[in-house]
């Protein structure tokens, strides 16, 4: 499977793992399956740490950035279509960085893991129970 993490999602598997229904940790846990961030979720996280709201995650920006490269993910660079995708999209959802990441999802062909309910009412597959 092909699975793009929302920041909570990626958040809990380093630093929380109970924290993840158990279907979603063995998803996150299979190396069968290629694990996806997106460069909006990697700034959303180092954000909030830079400004201390992400203990969990400490506040060195270059330690959360080595942590989420050796947990083995790939990085979605973000692109103009994709800015320009999220914009067009049904506001059912306020969030930026959420619509970037449903644009993403769809346009690579991924499963985004996000307890997010909001998400599921766009044309992208969500995986959280």
């Amino acid at each position: 499977m092909r699975l793009l993490l929302d920041s909570h999602t990626l958040l809990w598997a380093l630093y929380e793992p109970e924290r993840l229904p158990e279907t979603v940790a063995i998803l996150v846990a299979d190396k069968a399956n290629e694990l996806f961030v997106s460069h909006a979720t990697v700034l959303e996280i180092v954000n909030k740490a830079s400004v201390h709201r992400l203990p969990m995650a400490g506040s060195s920006v270059p330690r959360i950035i080595e942590q989420i490269t050796a947990f083995g993910v790939i990085f979605l660079s973000l692109t103009l279509t994709d800015i320009t995708n999220a914009a067009e999209l049904p506001h059912h959802h306020q969030d930026p960085i959420d619509r970037l990441l449903i644009v993403q999802a769809q346009s690579q062909n991924l499963q985004l893991v996000s307890k997010d309910r909001i998400i599921s009412q766009y044309d992208v597959a969500v995986i959280w129970r």
